[in-house]
């Protein structure tokens, strides 16, 4: 019973740690712009609309407008670079930031072909394995990721050659989900595939 506690708990935490800083960075975005759009909204004679101070909704608005520069900038080639950098930076040192990443792309769009995770079957030897395509080397060799089951964000990383891996039409939610019910629903993936 006290394996189990422990266990939840920092389970719990680790799940956590990711929510807590995105909103610690949206709260710290939020105070910039105030700070910014403070002086503006003193220049526009409105108070607030629908009961919110006018200063948070200018401010609201600043953040959304630089999120659309930023996302400009992230899809140039200069952009890609320096994000690609970043996001390499957080991959180490933020728990669950893969997951999350992938989970949040995977939802806003679900046909997404540049999600860092693609669902593949790994054909080993005498079995298959629902996995990610997590990148290819350039040498033959695909970077895969082997999900545990029933918690996807545990696994192992193992280098398969390109013939041994077999691309699913199923998004990165369809795949964690099965894994989370210890492959419940999974054959109905992978039964038109050869044996």
């Amino acid at each position: 019973m006290f394996n189990f506690i422990r266990t939840t708990i920092i389970g719990g935490i680790i799940f956590l740690i990711p929510i807590v800083i995105i909103v610690a960075i949206l709260g710290k975005a939020f105070k910039i712009m105030l700070q910014i759009t403070q002086p503006l909204s003193k220049m526009i004679p409105i108070e607030a609309v629908g009961g919110i101070a006018f200063v948070n909704i200018l401010a609201v608005l600043a953040i959304l407008v630089f999120s659309l520069i930023a996302g400009m900038i992230a899809k140039s080639k200069l952009g890609q670079i320096a994000f690609d950098a970043i996001d390499a930076k957080l991959l180490i040192f933020i728990p669950g930031y893969a997951d999350i990443k992938s989970m949040t792309e995977s939802a806003l769009d679900e046909e997404q072909t540049d999600n860092p995770l693609k669902p593949i079957l790994a054909k080993f030897d005498d079995q298959f394995q629902l996995a990610f395509e997590v990148e290819r080397t350039g040498n033959g060799l695909v970077v895969v990721y082997l999900p545990g089951a029933p918690d996807p964000k545990s696994g192992s990383v193992v280098y398969l050659n390109e013939n041994r891996v077999e691309p699913l039409d199923v998004n990165f939610k369809t795949i964690s989900g099965s894994l989370n019910l210890l492959g419940k629903g999974s054959g109905s993936l992978i039964s038109s595939k050869p044996a």
